[in-house]
């Protein structure tokens, strides 16, 4: 194989993982799922620093919010924290040429620093996403484990805060998990803000704390 065409190839097969999970017809509902396909990234086979080499050759294809920032598969939420650095980086200096007249401008910038995290896809940002429970994953405690191991690297990298924790309601939504309590990552989000736990949501008195999920 002439050395350009290996190239493309890697190329094509990382691009997958950046490309929309779904497709949704007039209606809204979902009519391709990508989800569980066997092409993109896969951190079984995939190391962090073979992925990252790809993209700082091929840089464009930073430019979109990637498709697996919707933490629905164990085999890519790995590269979620080595994307969003490489997004950040990519996207410094973007802005607006020194100008900042808005609080949407301001969110724009924090989100640019994140590396996109913070961009909701289909109504959710990747935070919010890595609390939840994963449908498509049916093997729970492996979720767990994968999402924490996220979660833990976010927040040692500093895009995950210790605000984050209740602004984005982070600890209600992880202990609205039904069938599998997902103890890792109850115990990042109580070491990042342990007075989470004696929070109501929204700071509405008559609410429920967290453990009442």
């Amino acid at each position: 194989m002439h050395p350009e065409d290996f190239l493309e190839e890697i190329r094509d097969t990382v691009s997958r993982a950046f490309a929309e999970r779904s497709a949704r017809d007039e209606d809204g509902v979902v009519v391709i799922d990508f989800a569980n396909d066997a092409l993109g990234i896969d951190s079984n086979r995939d190391t962090p620093e073979e992925v990252e080499s790809v993209l700082r050759m091929f840089p464009e294809l930073l430019r979109e919010t990637p498709g697996f920032f919707t933490c629905d598969s164990a085999r890519d939420v790995a590269f979620v924290p080595l994307v969003a650095r490489l997004r950040a980086e990519f996207c410094e200096g973007r802005g607006n040429d020194g100008e900042n007249n808005s609080e949407e401008d301001d969110d724009e910038e924090e989100n640019d620093a994140r590396g996109g995290i913070m961009t909701p896809m289909y109504g959710r940002n990747a935070l919010e996403r890595l609390v939840r429970d994963p449908e498509r994953i049916e093997d729970k405690r492996l979720a767990d484990d994968r999402f924490a191991a996220v979660l833990r690297k976010l927040r040692d990298t500093g895009y995950l805060r210790k605000e984050d924790v209740q602004q984005h309601t982070l600890l209600f939504d992880l202990c609205r998990h039904k069938y599998y309590f997902p103890e890792k990552r109850f115990r990042v989000l109580v070491d990042l803000d342990p007075e989470a736990l004696a929070c109501t949501k929204f700071g509405i008195v008559d609410r429920f704390l967290p453990l009442h999920q």
